[in-house]
């Protein structure tokens, strides 16, 4: 079986992106949160990760495929943020995420990372 946490290539492109934003230094703190969620992380669903949680900071990346070439399009850091977790969704100051289609990439305590496919995004987020 293949250790997704350490091959995903979607998380991959996300850290080295993160990391060539050296200039805006919490994208680099991102960057070295998620390659050590990556190392030492454990799969959990986001229901779980976000249950201990009462406000998490959000991280979005969103890829596109063009000539069979995976590329970063656009990213999203909206700041602190609080959590309020349902039965099959979440809300973060009244913004809801539904868990369904979220494939948990890897998580510490942390740092939770997934991947939505169908939006062709990385979602993670982080405690404060």
């Amino acid at each position: 079986m293949i250790d997704t946490r350490k091959t995903n290539p979607q998380l991959d492109a996300a850290i080295s992106y993160l990391v060539g934003q050296s200039d805006k230094p919490r994208l680099a703190t991102w960057a070295t949160d998620l390659n050590d969620a990556r190392n030492v992380g454990n799969v959990r669903t986001l229901k779980t990760w976000l249950q201990n949680h009462d406000t998490v900071e959000t991280l979005q990346v969103r890829f596109t495929d063009d000539e069979d070439v995976t590329k970063i399009t656009g990213g999203w850091l909206p700041g602190p943020r609080g959590v309020t977790t349902g039965a099959t969704f979440a809300t973060f100051d009244g913004s809801r995420r539904d868990y369904a289609g979220i494939i948990c990439l890897t998580s510490t305590d942390e740092v939770w990372a997934g991947w939505n496919a169908e939006a062709r995004t990385l979602v993670a987020y982080s405690t404060i």
